[in-house]
């Protein structure tokens, strides 16, 4: 058993399944239009929707299953920003137990004429929202830490200070790291030049120059 209750009074509709007590409602529409599925009807205002599975259903979790049956693209979730202008973009943010935002996936609409975009995850260490922290650019290019326009390089690090990169092994075998520079060529010939490692810096006039290689 079961109800659809309509309170005139404060204008909302609450569906219920198993019975017809308060704790029974599984689904509400307020008097605003949020679309509410679970057991808080005092959700933020500034949400449409809202998903919260009860404590004892599947101990808390909150699942959507969004399935599809395609030998390509299979479920798609769109996220659509109908602003035009040069910093719109949509994202997706992870929130704490009080609902402020802690990291974020952003995607930015950079080119709205040829629909070419660039994706960033950001995270929170201060006040505000995320802030990006690596960007991949509609090209490719895989920017971390800053300068998130750059399409000079396929990969760059920026940092304030001097700890830029670190690698590690775990191996407990006599192999110690690897740091390879390799040239996949199609046609090799003796004298080829496989890499190089440039020492970059400005010189007196601020222009980046190459030191040494």
């Amino acid at each position: 058993k079961g109800n659809i209750f309509y309170d005139s009074d404060n204008n909302f509709m609450v569906f219920k399944t198993n019975g017809t007590a308060s704790d029974n409602e599984r689904l509400r529409i307020t008097n605003t239009g949020q679309f509410v599925v679970g057991t808080n009807p005092t959700v933020n205002s500034g949400n449409i929707a809202h998903i919260e599975a009860p404590s004892a259903f599947n101990n808390g979790e909150t699942i959507v299953a969004i399935v599809g049956n395609n030998a390509a693209a299979g479920p798609r979730l769109t996220l659509q920003n109908l602003n035009t202008g040069g910093s719109a973009h949509s994202e997706i943010l992870g929130t704490d137990a009080g609902g402020q935002s802690t990291g974020s996936i952003r995607f930015y609409h950079t080119d709205q004429s040829n629909n070419y975009g660039d994706l960033a995850l950001g995270t929170r260490n201060a006040a505000g929202p995320p802030v990006d922290r690596m960007r991949i650019t509609k090209g490719g290019q895989v920017n971390i830490g800053g300068d998130y326009t750059q399409t000079t390089y396929k990969t760059q690090i920026e940092t304030t200070n001097g700890n830029v990169l670190r690698l590690v092994t775990d191996s407990d075998d006599a192999n110690g790291v690897e740091f390879v520079l390799r040239k996949d060529s199609a046609s090799p010939a003796d004298e080829d030049n496989l890499g190089n490692i440039y020492f970059q810096g400005n010189d007196d006039s601020g222009a980046a120059t190459f030191f040494s290689s």
